[in-house]
């Protein structure tokens, strides 16, 4: 009787992590100031001290694969009051691949995959899939891209092309996660 009841136990603990393996566990960063929020995957640290011509850069490495990273960079931009103002998901995806992801001089490709935008609060986000060549490197890169208070806000995870297939729901609910208040 009693070890049908561990039996019957461990079937059920097992029957629930199966259902849930496919849960995307992010942690949540916010600004201090309220501006914005985002998440990235567990078991990624923040990189201290980042800061680059463009503007302010958060950026969260993986403690394993150290190639794997989310980040957020904040720059001034009073070129345009929304996102939509610089043009279509895939004319801003043109200009994300080339002006960010593959500037010239950078040994870098992107091609842009797959393009959508999502609109919470009134603000829209463009989210663009890009595959890149970096340096010979496959990579893959999940962006989102939007526009306010005079910042352009765009948020950028990434990791190696063999490990996309394990990441690419995750980093999709990464470039989802991006709120600007």
């Amino acid at each position: 009787m009693f070890r049908r009841a561990i039996a019957g136990f461990l079937a059920t603990v097992v029957i629930l992590l199966t259902g849930c393996s496919n849960a995307v566990a992010l942690q949540t960063f916010s600004d201090r100031s309220g501006l914005f929020s985002f998440g990235y995957p567990n078991g990624m640290m923040q990189v201290q001290g980042l800061r680059n011509d463009a503007g302010r850069t958060l950026l969260f490495r993986d403690l394993v694969y150290d190639d794997e990273l989310v980040s957020l960079t904040v720059a001034d931009y009073d070129k345009a009051e929304r996102i939509e103002d610089l043009g279509s998901i895939e004319a801003v995806g043109r200009r994300v691949a080339t002006n960010l992801l593959a500037p010239a001089g950078s040994d870098r490709e992107a091609t842009l995959l797959n393009g959508g935008s999502l609109e919470r609060d009134g603000r829209v986000y463009y989210i663009l899939e890009y595959a890149v060549n970096a340096n010979g490197q496959p990579r893959h890169d999940v962006v989102t891209v939007a526009i306010a208070h005079n910042k352009l806000y765009t948020l950028t995870a990434s990791t190696s092309e063999s490990r996309w297939q394990t990441l690419n729901r995750a980093f999709y609910e990464v470039g989802k996660s991006l709120v600007v208040n």
